[in-house]
């Protein structure tokens, strides 16, 4: 089910500029590097999707970069995925399954809330402050239309 749901909330579990969420890359990726692609191939990434598929076969680590500073410029219209799992069935340490790069913009530009597929346990969810609320179809069009 899809959750609007605060972008501080999720950074304080999973922080993408923190941690290691890709593999192959020998530290997590820094919000300068973001902002420097942002300034020396702000063209290249606007060319699209192509583009990064491309920089991934070159240099993983760039290619993550751009994809994030992709995201951040452009915007996305779909939610992320995250699954807290079950207390005492079942631990997640990482909960963010799809939308790392996604994440990792909101972050960047500072977004306070983001769309999210919630997965796992809802009362522990809301114990640590994830859970918020259920979109509504009138929320859903006007997050839509912001990205626009």
């Amino acid at each position: 089910m899809d959750y609007m749901l605060l972008v501080n909330n999720i950074k304080k579990y999973c922080d993408p500029f923190k941690s290691y969420v890709w593999r192959n890359l020998d530290r997590p990726i820094t919000r300068k590097e973001i902002k420097e692609s942002l300034s020396k191939e702000k063209d290249k990434i606007l060319k699209g999707y192509n583009f990064l598929l491309q920089s991934f076969d070159e240099n993983e680590r760039i290619g993550h970069i751009l994809r994030i500073a992709y995201f951040s410029i452009c915007g996305w219209k779909d939610s992320i995925s995250i699954d807290v799992g079950i207390p005492n069935f079942c631990n997640v340490n990482w909960f963010v399954i799809d939308g790392n790069h996604r994440l990792a913009a909101a972050i960047f530009r500072r977004d306070e809330e983001m769309l999210v597929n919630f997965s796992g346990s809802i009362e522990f969810g809301k114990e640590l402050g994830l859970y918020v609320e259920k979109v509504t179809v009138d929320r859903m069009v006007e997050l839509v239309d912001t990205i626009k």
